[in-house]
């Protein structure tokens, strides 16, 4: 395809908002953009891969942060019961006394 013909047919994709023809497009055919285009194709997708693979990990975080919040959610509740067993107890034995 001339350079034309590949411009054209990747903003037909962008155009009709069929972004995953577009993206499916330009793999294919990136080979045969003109250097400068390729290298800002290339660059385009890495940025974006690093930036999906960046709230892959903040989202990973996040889960592991809510999940220390709540073990210590339950053993703070487990602490408690543990504490409110011992007063039952302890006033159980004093009332057998």
């Amino acid at each position: 395809m001339t350079p034309t013909e590949l411009y054209d047919t990747f903003y037909g994709f962008m155009e009709s908002g069929d972004e995953a023809g577009a993206r499916s497009f330009l793999s294919e055919h990136l080979g045969e953009f003109p250097e400068a285009t390729r290298n800002e194709l290339i660059s385009a997708f890495l940025t974006e891969a690093i930036s999906e693979e960046a709230e892959v990990v903040r989202a990973r975080a996040e889960i592991g942060k809510e999940a220390l919040e709540t073990v210590a959610e339950i053993q703070g509740a487990k602490k408690e019961i543990e504490n409110q067993n011992r007063i039952i107890q302890l006033r159980e034995q004093l009332g057998a006394k």
